[in-house]
């Protein structure tokens, strides 16, 4: 019996020594994490400009894992681990695992890569085409830490070239940290300007400038305008009365298109449409207005492509000179004729006019002025059977002519022609 008490007792004493960490949490005691913090880099070396991984492990617990960055001057360390290199030199770091569950916070050793020189190169993120546009710019916000009085961030202005820059006074070198929909990336700079040549057109980017020594930063946002459409066609006409379908090149970096038109019977008409094309009235003898805008992320838009449309179904008249010692159609004229039919769409009209002398042609005068028109007639229907002829007599304008020296030749095409030209 005192065998079995002294076991009893001997097991309760040693639950009572063994820390059990539910038992801890219960009572507001944390424990230390038993796993070290450790960090296995991308690279030993990153060159100036270019960017690496700190790719921080270890710790327990589920607590955040984070990243501090100890040496400002010569590289940028975001808390997610990413490195930039700004200067050549030793870059150190450490990661920290927050406080979780029953675990203290921990810290790690110092942690570091070599940032090397680039070569006589500036790495650059990568790039898309750089087209040429128009930057509106609007400063936002104020600095996060106020600057020394003497300090001033330029606004964005524009080159020659068309590619947004950045300008600043009172110190020579930094970080500039671009933002957008996109994602975003972080460049050193040496200099009191930049230039904003690799962002992406068609975006709201929000610029960030820091001193190397993160004493002050501010902010910018530049609106980068998406492509503007170019190469425009016509479709053929639907079924829809004067409807054409109108399309262009896909602008790159474009979401969406805006598409404005009007003429004198037609109001100004807005489309929204997300293809490079758009149904568009026209009408028969009117010149319509046409603008396109290429509509970027957040309605970003470019440029407008302004073109003129003229739908017409006539176009100049044809003078065909005629023999007027010949009742028929000949010489030259035979192919001229022939050609013109050749070029009108199916079932187009085309009116045959012989011209009299007088007020009135006489009845041998009007006789030979028919037999013409006729030849002339009867040539038509040889080349394209599909197309409608009418003929008639008419007093010619010119008084010294001699009757039925010509036949003016109009036409009214079944399907009339869209012409475009730049606006």
């Amino acid at each position: 019996m005192k065998k079995v008490s002294l076991a009893l007792a001997s097991s309760l004493l040693l639950a009572l020594l063994i820390p059990v960490r539910a038992d801890a949490a219960l009572f507001g005691v944390l424990a230390p994490q038993e796993n070290a913090l450790t960090f296995a880099p991308s690279s030993a070396t990153v060159k100036v400009g270019e960017s690496g991984q700190a790719n921080p492990t270890g710790g327990s617990g589920d607590g955040a894992l984070t990243v501090t960055g100890i040496t400002p001057s010569i590289c940028s360390v975001s808390t997610s681990g990413t490195i930039l290199g700004i200067a050549v030199g030793t870059c150190s770091f450490y990661a920290t695992r927050a406080q979780s569950g029953t675990y203290l916070p921990r810290s790690s050793s110092t942690g570091s890569v070599s940032i090397i020189a680039a070569s006589g190169t500036t790495p650059t993120t990568p790039t898309t085409p750089t087209p040429t546009y128009t930057v509106g710019v609007s400063v936002v916000g104020e600095p996060y830490i106020p600057p020394p009085p003497d300090l001033r961030a330029a606004s964005l202005t524009t080159s020659g070239t068309g590619v947004p820059t950045i300008k600043w006074e009172a110190f020579t070198r930094g970080i500039v940290h671009f933002v957008s929909d996109e994602g975003d990336y972080f460049t050193a700079v040496n200099g009191s300007s930049l230039q904003l040549a690799d962002l992406t057109p068609g975006r709201t980017w929000q610029v960030t400038l820091y001193a190397d020594d993160y004493t002050f930063s501010k902010s910018f946002k530049v609106v980068v305008p998406p492509l503007t459409p170019t190469t425009f066609v016509t479709k053929s006409p639907t079924s829809l009365g004067g409807a054409y379908t109108l399309s262009w090149k896909s602008a790159s970096f474009s979401t969406a298109y805006r598409v404005t038109y009007s003429s004198p019977s037609v109001k100004s008409t807005t489309l929204q449409v997300s293809s490079p094309e758009a149904l568009i009235f026209f009408k028969v003898g009117e010149k319509t207005n046409i603008s396109v805008v290429s509509v970027g992320q957040g309605g970003v838009e470019s440029k407008s492509a302004k073109l003129v449309a003229t739908l017409t179904n006539t176009g100049p008249a044809l003078s065909l000179p005629i023999d007027v010692k010949s009742k028929v159609v000949v010489g030259t004229s035979v192919e001229t004729l022939k050609n013109f039919a050749n070029k009108l769409s199916k079932k187009s009209t085309i009116t045959l006019t012989g011209y009299s002398v007088g007020a009135k042609a006489s009845a041998v005068e009007a006789t030979m002025i028919r037999a013409r028109l006729q030849s002339a007639a009867s040539l038509i229907k040889a080349t394209r059977k599909d197309l409608i002829v009418k003929t008639q007599i008419k007093a010619s304008p010119d008084k010294s002519a001699k009757g039925g020296g010509l036949i003016l030749v109009e036409y009214k095409s079944a399907i009339p022609n869209l012409a475009l030209s730049a606006g």
